[in-house]
């Protein structure tokens, strides 16, 4: 009887899928992944022996930590290899929704957890383990990759069995294009074979190009300048709470080397995916252990804080930064200057406060002055490097009392003045216009008006963030905060406040119709003075139901007609606005109105409507 009902259970969760027998014999990876040399000189990955679609069973050894998978909340991976040869790597993904919409419609509405346990994919895929899974073949951005059906995961052999690194070259799988824009070629023929495998590659630099926010950009490059992108599957390498092992407390930038670094060897898994519908190799250190020895570093610079961060014209301001060097010590180090963008850069020493502590002091300059510096120093050996970008601030008698004196900015991309700088005791009131939770982040957009510059995002960690505590309507006063710029929306991080009044009114959402009609038509001047504001357009057209084609992230556009395509996307991130509702829309619907939060990322403006009542009639066609 027990028997009977773990089958009718297993019935219920998946549908008659499940009750098909699971294929008993085992092809290998390499023959799901092998493309001959003339196919790839062509530019066709796709598997030569097996079509997109077909159910295969494989057996490899486990590569990867899924509870570290940190790229999506929707799906979790690992990686499977087999012992040698060539086209020997493959991702295996559980992906519940994907698996049902593309594939096996017949299969009942299960969640990611649900599956996850019948697959027992984080019990039985321990890395080393020898493990049996079946699947079907798949492809995204390029990249060969197994979507698991749910049978139960099968553990071959326990054991953590060693796989050796490949050592390759970065110019097998990218190639500098030789203009001097640090652009790279993808190379197909060379890379293939070791798409989904554990490379390393050795005697590399390492280039950081972004470096803020939970998600950090970096490569490596060779002395030939050909440079592989970092793909941050791994928790280790993102500050964001995607993956099941959060790591907490623990912060990736102080794991990332800096640039100019040069490691003896950096190991990891050979990706490929889309960026802007071209594909592209790109690799995945799993952890910190897979990260070689530096050989070579210049001066690394790190917590450069300034006091006071708001000066008035009767301020000298002391730059505080923490300087340090792989293979050596630093011997001086000085701080540059220059007010209004005028005149020569001023030098001022740096003195030492403790070991790698440095200080230096900016004598006071008049109200409304721009003051941009940037610090640089010198190690015993004699090697030299100065923070790469100058950083800034302006003088403020009159202190930051509102939400529009965060937003100034000094750089044409947006960015705030005040971008990475730790307030304390601050008094900015606002009205909480918005609130987006979704079991990790809580993340909310404030206001104080309706005109230029005044509202603001804030977003925190679900479990920590004071933000899980307000309500839309609620009353605040900022009291204290982190400044963080991401894709140039200013957002808050660490926010203290202090309750004013519970549910008040909200202000108005943004009608002028010239502001609206700026916004549609992305005048970015326009789109930046609005952003994280709530904003309405009336009597607008449904202008694509999948802009991201072919993968569905849940967001539509919309524009005066259906001859204006991808004007503003609208996103899901609402709780009650599921990737379903975009499902339900048609090409050239008419909307009566639609309201939301003006937002910004993944390179797109968009409109995060905070439920359904934002969204207004859609007219039937």
């Amino acid at each position: 009887m027990r028997k009977l009902l773990g089958l009718l259970m297993l019935f219920c969760l998946f549908g008659m899928d499940a009750m098909a027998q699971q294929p008993s014999r085992a092809t290998t990876i390499d023959s799901i992944q092998f493309v001959s040399r003339n196919r790839l000189a062509a530019g066709n990955d796709s598997p030569q022996y097996y079509k997109i679609g077909d159910s295969v069973t494989i057996e490899g050894i486990v590569m990867f930590k899924p509870t570290l998978y940190g790229l999506s909340q929707n799906r979790k991976s690992t990686w499977l290899q087999m012992d040698t040869g060539n086209f020997r790597g493959v991702e295996v993904i559980v992906d519940p929704a994907n698996l049902k919409k593309t594939y096996r419609p017949n299969i009942a509405t299960t969640t990611l957890a649900d599956m996850l346990t019948s697959l027992k994919f984080y019990d039985n895929m321990i890395p080393g383990y020898r493990v049996r899974v079946t699947g079907i073949v798949d492809n995204f951005g390029g990249e060969t990759q197994l979507l698991l059906l749910p049978y139960e995961t099968e553990v071959i052999k326990i054991g953590k069995t060693q796989v050796l690194p490949r050592v390759v070259s970065i110019d097998s799988f990218m190639k500098d294009d030789g203009t001097g824009s640090k652009t790279s070629v993808i190379q197909k023929v060379s890379g293939e074979k070791y798409e989904g495998s554990l490379v390393e590659f050795q005697n590399v630099s390492v280039e950081v190009t972004s470096g803020t926010g939970p998600r950090f950009t970096w490569n490596i490059v060779d002395g030939k300048g050909n440079r592989i992108t970092i793909r941050d599957v791994s928790q280790f390498f993102r500050d964001d709470q995607n993956a099941y092992d959060t790591l907490k407390g623990y912060k990736a930038k102080d794991h990332i080397p800096a640039t100019g670094t040069v490691l003896k060897y950096i190991r990891g898994l050979l990706l490929e995916y889309a960026i802007a519908g071209t594909d592209v190799y790109a690799f995945a250190p799993r952890d910190t252990n897979d990260i070689g020895p530096a050989t070579f570093s210049l001066p690394l610079f790190k917590n450069i804080q300034r006091t006071p961060v708001v000066a008035t014209s009767s301020s000298t301001v002391k730059v505080y930064a923490t300087i340090t060097n792989v293979n050596d010590s630093i011997k001086s180090g000085t701080l540059y200057y220059q007010v209004n963008g005028k005149g020569p850069y001023m030098a001022v020493a740096l003195g030492k406060v403790s070991k790698d502590r440095f200080v230096a002091s900016i004598p006071a300059q008049k109200d409304g002055d721009v003051i941009t510096y940037y610090i640089k120093a010198t190690n015993f050996a004699g090697r030299s490097d100065s923070t790469k970008n100058p950083l800034s601030y302006i003088v403020k008698n009159t202190g930051v009392t509102k939400i529009s004196d965060l937003q100034i900015s000094l750089t044409p991309n947006g960015s705030s003045v005040w971008n990475g700088d730790q307030f304390y005791n601050a008094s900015i009131e606002g009205v909480v216009m918005s609130k987006f939770f979704d079991g990790t982040f809580v993340r909310a957009s404030i206001q104080d008006g309706t005109g230029v510059h005044q509202g603001i995002f804030s977003s925190g960690d679900a479990g920590t963030s004071l933000l899980k505590n307000l309500n839309v309507g609620d009353s605040i006063t900022l009291d204290s905060f982190l400044v963080r710029d991401r894709s140039g929306i200013t957002n808050l991080e660490n926010v203290g406040y202090t309750f004013r009044k519970k549910l008040g009114s909200l202000y108005a959402p943004i009608r002028d119709t010239a502001v609206t009609n700026s916004i549609l038509r992305k005048d970015l001047t326009t789109l930046k003075g609005f952003q994280s504001m709530l904003v309405e357009f009336t009597n607008k057209v449904i202008t694509d139901t999948l802009p991201d084609r072919p993968n569905n992230y849940g967001e539509f556009s919309f524009g005066d007609n259906t001859t204006t395509k991808n004007m503003l996307r609208v996103d899901d991130m609402a709780a009650d606005i599921t990737p379903n509702f975009r499902d339900s829309l048609k090409y050239g619907q008419a909307v009566s109105v639609i309201r939301g939060i003006l937002y910004f990322n993944f390179g797109n403006w968009k409109l995060l409507p905070r439920n359904h009542a934002d969204v207004g009639i859609i007219t039937a066609i």
